[in-house]
């Protein structure tokens, strides 16, 4: 019995061990993560600064170079009046195009409602001739049983 109890407090000792070792691991652990979070953050702090640093200057340069498009296409048009006709044609061109492309859409939407709204009536009026085939042959077998007992 002496000899359980020793081995019972050598086995709580090397168990009391482990447990220390694992705190001790998981004290670094959460050390390592909370200074990789940190450094993690900084680099994020620092990527953002260089972002709006790097795409204030370029907003403003798509913005130059918008403005100089629309003063070329200013100057073409009033150098050559048959060029502009053709910019006024393509513009309106492509507005037709997007007003037909929105009327296809909903044709096609109104089409495909309409052929579903017609195999649910030819399935209704399936199940209609269904009924009054039953019906007749019912009316049939009524009066054939009448005119057996009126014989």
């Amino acid at each position: 019995e002496a000899r359980r109890g020793l081995d019972a407090e050598l086995a709580r000792e090397d168990l009391e061990a482990e447990i220390r070792g694992k705190e001790a691991e998981a004290a670094t652990l959460r050390q390592e993560a909370e200074r990789t979070r940190a450094e993690s953050a900084t680099a994020l702090s620092r990527l953002n600064a260089e972002r709006h640093g790097v795409l204030g200057p370029l907003r403003l340069e798509v913005e130059r170079r918008r403005a100089q498009c629309e003063g070329f296409r200013g100057d073409w048009e009033a150098a050559d009046p048959e060029l502009a006709e053709l910019g006024a044609q393509l513009r309106e061109a492509i507005e037709v195009q997007g007003s037909l492309r929105f009327s296809l859409l909903r044709s096609r939407g109104e089409a495909e409602r309409a052929l579903q709204l017609r195999q649910s009536l030819e399935a209704r009026a399936g199940e209609l001739r269904d009924r009054l085939e039953d019906a007749r042959a019912s009316y049939v077998h009524a009066v054939d049983a009448l005119d057996q007992r009126v014989a």
